[in-house]
């Protein structure tokens, strides 16, 4: 968990302090004078696990491409998880974020770095996230805006191949008037940060391939050594070093009590 004085450098602080004062005033033991280490923080994914019949093949995962989450662990990490708070991590469930096979109000606490954008129903996995906290508790996930290296391969990736599932292209999710609408269904207290993340790569070849591999709508393309081409024009070109600046719009937002 990061110190506070990490979010508050990420510009985080007073929607992360407002959450930390809720939950210890809701749970008077678990209130901490510091952060814990991370050898004390629960492991990521471990608690209640969804369970599925023997031989039954889960739903499409959200997050199918596990590869690109080293490169955005800093993103991650910046969630804010209340000390001794139930945390729902939802990028390591292999589920689909719209049809989570978990009980209503059952954590205090969902995060997701970026799975809910690339769900088969962005509108319904955003509002999974809300089903499974308790009222009052904190949802909080980010997605790519177009600005930004991803956002603008993301936008290269839907204009060869238009999405058509519901909700529209990933990129759409990217807008401030998108999610404002889409929060306030769920929510009267809400905040949106606009955020930046520096990835750095050994060659342009290394990014296209890293990047390819970890956002879906590049793995799954139907003609990739066309979009690969493209791709060049915001990649680069050449052996040497490429550092990419990609923007992303934080999300947290409380549950609106029943």
């Amino acid at each position: 968990m990061l110190s506070r004085r990490a979010l508050f450098g990420l510009g985080l602080s007073r929607l992360t302090e407002r959450v930390q004062e809720q939950f210890d005033e809701q749970h008077p033991s678990s209130s901490s004078s510091s952060p814990p280490s991370p050898s004390s923080r629960p492991a990521r994914g471990v608690g209640r696990a969804p369970s599925r019949p023997a031989g039954v093949p889960p739903p499409a995962p959200s997050w199918p491409h596990r590869r690109g989450a080293q490169l955005w662990a800093p993103v991650s990490d910046a969630l804010p998880r209340p000390e001794g708070a139930h945390v729902l991590e939802a990028d390591e469930l292999d589920y689909d974020l719209a049809r989570l096979p978990l009980a209503d109000e059952e954590y205090d606490v969902a995060v997701s770095a970026f799975a809910p954008m690339f769900s088969s129903d962005p509108a319904a996995a955003i509002a999974e996230l809300f089903r499974v906290v308790r009222f009052g508790g904190l949802v909080a996930f980010c997605v790519w805006t177009p600005a930004g290296a991803v956002g603008k391969l993301l936008s290269l990736a839907e204009r060869r191949e238009p999405p058509t599932g519901p909700g529209g292209p990933p990129t759409a999710w990217g807008r401030d008037e998108r999610l404002r609408h889409e929060l306030e269904r769920h929510s009267d207290d809400f905040e949106l940060r606009r955020l930046g993340l520096t990835l750095e790569f050994g060659s342009a070849d290394e990014a296209l391939d890293t990047l390819t591999a970890a956002l879906r709508p590049l793995a799954w393309a139907r003609e990739p050594d066309a979009l690969r081409r493209d791709a060049r024009a915001i990649v680069g070109e050449g052996d040497g070093p490429v550092t990419l600046r990609a923007t992303y719009a934080m999300a947290l937002a409380r549950r609106r009590p029943a």
